[in-house]
């Protein structure tokens, strides 16, 4: 995920036939590794098949809709990438439908989102993430007054650096809280990040 890995790697599934069954589909996916030969890129998955007959023709030629599941990744899936260069046919196309959720819909800054040219089910979701920034206020004692931030704690580094993507890390988050909530005096709080993040790609 773009929070964890500066430079997230590009995975591809072995070659697929053109009617490749729901539980094969499955298994390739599940079957895609990290460069450890550990963890699934895809989680678990649950695939549906469904034969797709397009609205401007009238019969079956042989086309199929998957509809795939993310059952245990974590945070919103980029959208898949497709190679057709070994299908065989008149006008045969390979698609990607992605849900479209807003201007937070981006991978890697960019905007992530993809439709099919026709016949769009609109069935696709996006997983929960936590994105964007938030604000911060402290009711002060003795020493510190009363203070309420403006929206300065971003989820991601953010910034013109390689690891902008990434989650906001400890240290920074302690550096924003001695700037905005205790006015630049150093020293007053120490901040610790949970090591991993919850589904929804959040942090403690």
């Amino acid at each position: 995920h773009e929070y964890q890995i500066e430079t997230p790697g590009l995975y591809s599934s072995n070659s697929l036939a053109a009617n490749i069954d729901a539980s094969a589909l499955q298994q390739e996916l599940e079957s895609i590794v990290d460069g450890g030969g550990i963890d699934r890129v895809f989680g678990t998955v649950n695939v549906v098949r469904t034969p797709y007959v397009p609205s401007d023709q009238i019969r079956w030629s042989g086309g199929y809709t998957w509809m795939i599941t993310f059952a245990s990744r974590g945070g919103n899936i980029p959208a898949l990438g497709t190679d057709d260069t070994d299908l065989l046919g008149s006008g045969v196309q390979l698609e990607i439908s992605d849900e479209d959720s807003g201007a937070a819909d981006t991978f890697q800054g960019s905007a992530n989102s993809a439709s099919f040219t026709i016949d769009d089910p609109g069935t696709a979701r996006d997983g929960n993430q936590v994105s964007g920034s938030f604000a911060l206020s402290w009711d002060g004692n003795l020493r510190h007054g009363a203070v309420t931030s403006s929206s300065v704690f971003t989820v991601q580094t953010g910034g013109s650096g390689t690891d902008r993507f990434l989650a906001l890390p400890a240290a920074d988050m302690e550096s924003l809280i001695t700037q905005h909530i205790f006015g630049g005096i150093a020293n007053q709080i120490d901040v610790i990040r949970s090591s991993t993040p919850t589904q929804w790609m959040a942090y403690t």
